[in-house]
């Protein structure tokens, strides 16, 4: 779950929406939101030996719940620590460097890091800090490549290092 409203916030956050529940209405950003979800539920499914059909169940009640025009919550609070939320073992990082460790694609996942890295909220202090950081880097092959290890700590000779990088050099 945690997952998918990160995602929500972020490509919500890209495409200038201001409500959770409205980005999901928004069909480009419902779109990449499933697709992350998607790749979650396949690394479940290999990792824990769920059905399929049980996940989809439960991804498609997660976007239905997120979609709910009631609950309040706006892309910026969903979004907030966006430093965190990159970090290894967290909701993005996790999951994407487990699925490429298995040997699957984890695109979406990624795109869902890239558009992260992308969330500049001036109240956010996490946000104005990894601008910062990404300022510093930028255009740099050598400091970029460090980024992405201590934010990610996802190691050079990882098989996502290189999709990282390039969304870190792009931010």
């Amino acid at each position: 779950m945690n997952t998918g409203h990160a995602a929500t916030a972020y490509f919500g956050y890209q495409a200038g929406i201001q409500k959770i529940s409205d980005a999901l209405e928004d069909e480009a950003v419902h779109q990449k939101v499933a697709a992350v979800l998607d790749e979650t539920k396949q690394l479940l499914v290999e990792k824990f030996g769920f059905a399929p059909e049980i996940q989809q169940a439960y991804v498609d009640k997660i976007l239905k719940r997120f979609a709910n025009p009631s609950l309040p919550d706006t892309v910026e609070r969903v979004g907030r620590a966006p430093i965190r939320k990159i970090s290894v073992n967290e909701r993005l990082i996790g999951p994407a460097a487990e699925l490429a460790e298995r040997g699957f694609a984890a695109d979406n996942l990624v795109a869902a890091v890239g558009a992260a890295l992308a969330f500049n909220v001036e109240s956010d202090p996490e946000a104005v800090v990894l601008q910062q950081q990404l300022a510093v880097a930028r255009g740099d092959r050598e400091k970029t490549d460090a980024l992405v290890t201590k934010l990610t700590g996802v190691a050079a000779d990882h098989p996502l290092f290189d999709a990282f990088f390039s969304v870190f050099a792009q931010a």
